[in-house]
């Protein structure tokens, strides 16, 4: 059966060290899209943060971004969907934050926001290529809805991180936690709403264009 559609990851899988795409790839991709076969990016990345790379490649669709919890399309910015973390469940996580002291970045309307930054800051900066907002205790204002989380640490506490944040929600690993909570770096914990996933959002576009799983 004929390849109709192909998500890429970017980091540690389209972009090479230098975090770029590299000429081969390029050319590969380009091929693809001139055959018809649709080419998205599926990254954990911001929207501003994704955009360049879909421009690179030419891409006119939508991209799912956030992993998953924003799918918006590249030229237009048309939002298909959209699913921050509910205030209920924001409100558990700052708690937790602040209880443990634990250093977050939140995403909300596209703007990275920390409380104050730090080498964790400079460093996702420089990766993302993006500008940080500094706002202090007023990261915790539960009537903005994030629509990712990230929080950092040394990679030794990220485990016993993830172990405390399911087990404060009740999280089983099934599609009915409050939350959905994963890591995509040795040092990083990603928190989003409930059934938000890379995997879910594909098929959500898959369906769109009437192409199954197969």
């Amino acid at each position: 059966m004929a390849i109709k559609l192909i998500a890429i990851d970017l980091d540690d899988t389209l972009l090479n060290d230098n975090l770029e795409i590299s000429a081969r790839n390029k050319e590969t991709i380009l091929k693809a899209v001139e055959k018809g076969i649709i080419v998205t990016i599926a990254t954990g990345r911001m929207f501003k943060s994704t955009l360049p790379f879909a421009r690179q490649l030419n891409l006119d669709v939508p991209l799912i971004v956030y992993n998953g919890g924003l799918v918006k399309k590249s030229l237009s910015g048309e939002i298909i969907v959209h699913r921050p973390i509910p205030s209920d469940s924001l409100r558990k996580i700052y708690d937790l934050v602040k209880k443990h002291n634990w250093y977050i970045q939140t995403y909300i309307d596209d703007y990275l926001y920390v409380k104050e930054a730090n080498a964790y800051t400079v460093s996702y900066c420089k990766i993302a290529n993006i500008s940080v907002r500094v706002i202090g205790d007023k990261i915790f204002d539960i009537r903005r809805l994030p629509t990712k989380i990230m929080i950092q640490d040394e990679e030794y506490k990220i485990n016993s991180i993830i172990e405390e944040i399911n087990w404060d929600f009740g999280n089983k690993g099934t599609c009915l936690d409050e939350v959905f909570v994963t890591t995509s770096k040795p040092n990083n914990v990603e928190i989003t709403a409930q059934g938000v996933s890379k995997g879910a959002a594909l098929r959500m576009l898959a369906e769109s264009f009437n192409i199954n799983n197969e």
